[in-house]
This record gives structure tokens, C-alpha cells and sequence, in this order.
């Protein structure tokens, strides 16, 4: 798979999800794994945005997931313990 491949793949995943009413966690580590933590600098779709979207249609899941994001500087966010502690207690 070369490089256009993977970056339209991953568009058309991302494009699936969003139009999800509620994304399921399946799918959303499936997304993380895709993106490895994160695509590029270029305003790419970041792994961390996966999570964001789906806790903030309620996945809790999600909200926990996202908090660990911010915990450890994953996923294409900075370290922010008062962002991580936020989502953790939304969870």
C-alpha cells in the first residue's frame, strides 16, 4: 500500500465515522491503529480526534480513552493533565 492509498483509506474511515450517530470503541481503536498515534503536521487527522468525536456524542469509552490521549501526550495532543483529568471525570 503506498503512501495515497493509506492517506485515502484513512480519509474514508474517518468520513465512515463521522457519520455515525454514536461510533463504537471497535472502530475507534481500529482508527487509532490506522493512524499510530498520529498522521502529520498538515492538519491530517490525528488519532486523538477518533476519540474526541465519539466522547463527545457520550461514548464513555472514549472519554477515558481521550484522557489517557492527553495523559501521555498520545495520539496527536500535548501532555495536558488538567485536559486528561476533564475527560477522565466526564467518564
Amino acid at each position: 500500500m503506498n503512501l495515497h492509498s493509506l492517506e485515502q483509506a484513512i480519509h474514508n474511515f474517518w468520513e465512515e465515522i463521522k457519520q455515525s450517530s454514536a461510533p463504537d470503541v471497535h472502530s475507534l481503536y481500529i482508527g487509532q491503529k490506522l493512524l499510530g498515534g498520529a498522521m502529520g503536521d498538515d492538519g491530517t487527522v490525528y488519532a486523538a480526534d477518533f476519540f474526541r468525536y465519539a466522547a463527545e456524542q457520550g461514548n464513555v469509552d472514549a472519554m477515558y480513552e481521550l484522557a489517557m490521549c492527553y495523559r501521555w501526550g498520545d495520539g496527536g495532543v500535548y501532555v495536558e493533565p488538567e485536559e486528561a483529568l476533564s475527560w477522565l471525570n466526564r467518564a
